[in-house]
């Protein structure tokens, strides 16, 4: 980036415009941590300046400061006289002087704060993760996941493959449950979770060439969010089942833990005892397929409907 060359604007020497063409990434650190620690990342109202522009401005005169290795109160000082542009806004040079001292301050504190700190661009990146283990209600198979990321994640989309009919999924935040409906439940399932265009707040900036050598080339930043995708498989031998039991206060609905349980199948055999955790919950797995589960407690038997295969 040479700075001696005129870039656009609306001084005497500047362009009204020219094209610039992304070469790559932005790789020096501390102008990307100028861009987003500044105006492409702060509010102007989060600082001291007194408008968005002035926060423009900042950001600015930093990127000049960082690629000349100069501080901007060791290049700058506040205006002690005002143009004939100025006073034509109605501005007075106590204004541009009031102005300007924040700004200087302002930039100030962005230059050491882009120069001295550690937080780095990454390539967005998002994983499936499974969580908790699969459970059963009346009508579904469940197992729930969460997408993780590396930083702040935005939207995504969701598409299923190889799965059984009736097949869908619920989204909350970044939370994934995938339903499968017991009854469509035939054979061994080896089904895909392809997340996409998920939505990734990198904050991705871009060195840009200028389309002349003695043009200025340009950092361009825009979206901060970056797309990406991901996918997992879900396996689930049909010739097993699983079972998740939560026991909870019937008034309070709190979680009870150290409760014990006896479950047996349908016809009696006994499966074994049971203490919930200390969330109150009891998971059971590798069971007898397309068996119903019972519990014996204060002298009735109560059914778990789990999931079971034809």
């Amino acid at each position: 980036m040479n700075l001696a060359n005129h870039g656009v604007g609306s001084g005497a020497t500047d362009f009204d415009g020219y094209d610039s063409y992304i070469k790559e990434v932005l790789k020096d650190q501390a102008i990307w941590r100028c861009l987003y620690e500044g105006y492409m990342g702060v509010n102007w109202k989060e600082t001291s300046v007194e408008c968005d522009d002035d926060w423009y401005f900042v950001t600015k005169v930093v990127v000049h400061c960082l690629v000349n290795n100069e501080s901007p109160k060791s290049t700058y000082k506040v205006a002690d006289r005002i143009l004939d542009s100025d006073l034509a806004l109605g501005l007075t040079l106590k204004d541009l002087q009031r102005r300007g001292k924040k700004i200087l301050d302002e930039a100030e504190k962005l230059y050491w704060k882009a120069k001295n700190g550690t937080e780095k661009y990454r390539e967005a990146k998002v994983e499936l993760q499974k969580n908790g283990n699969i459970y059963i209600n009346d009508k579904y198979v469940i197992q729930e996941y969460k997408l993780n990321a590396n930083k702040e994640i935005g939207s995504y989309d969701l598409n299923l493959s190889n799965f059984p009919s009736g097949t869908t999924y619920e989204k909350s935040g970044n939370i994934v449950k995938i339903k499968i409906p017991k009854q469509n439940i035939k054979d061994d399932i080896n089904g895909t979770i392809y997340v996409m265009n998920a939505k990734v707040k990198t904050c991705p900036a871009f060195y840009a060439e200028a389309e002349r050598d003695d043009y200025q080339d340009y950092v361009i930043a825009a979206d901060p969010f970056e797309k990406t995708s991901t996918k997992t498989n879900l396996k689930i031998n049909s010739d097993t089942a699983n079972l998740k039991i939560i026991k909870t206060d019937e008034k309070t609905e709190e979680k009870l833990p150290n409760i014990k349980f006896n479950i047996r199948y349908e016809n009696g055999e006994n499966i074994g005892d049971f203490i919930t955790d200390k969330n109150g919950t009891i998971f059971i797995e590798n069971l007898k397929p397309r068996k119903s589960c019972y519990n014996r407690t204060r002298n009735r038997w109560r059914t778990y409907i789990g999931y079971y295969k034809k």
